[in-house]
């Protein structure tokens, strides 16, 4: 039951930031616009790679996608405490706070 929590939170967060960035290309103009798109990329590369342990059970796998989409969304925090937005460090936090459980919960006893 924890692998599969874990692999829908990750997807989910995933999915956040590949939402989040296709919102940012298309409202984004000249060199925002660029650089939504390398986000774009990223994000998608993150959607992708969240998506494999959901066809290939794989505990090792989920839980280094996991921890990758922890570091992101710890950074995310860090960016969102560094512009003074509650919305834009609470969110990644939380969702951090998620990852963190995850893996927790993930780690072999």
């Amino acid at each position: 039951m924890e692998y599969w929590v874990a692999a829908a939170v990750t997807l989910c967060s995933a999915g956040l930031g590949l939402v989040f960035s296709v919102g940012r290309v298309r409202a984004g103009q000249g060199n925002e616009r660029l650089n939504a798109l390398y986000l774009l990329a990223r994000s998608a590369a993150l959607v992708l790679l969240a998506l494999i342990p959901l066809v290939v059970y794989s505990r090792p796998l989920l839980g280094a996608v996991t921890a990758a989409m922890l570091a992101v969304q710890l950074i995310d925090g860090g960016i969102g405490l560094y512009s003074k937005s509650r919305p834009k460090t609470a969110g990644p936090l939380f969702m951090a706070l998620l990852h963190a459980v995850c893996l927790w919960r993930l780690a072999p006893l």
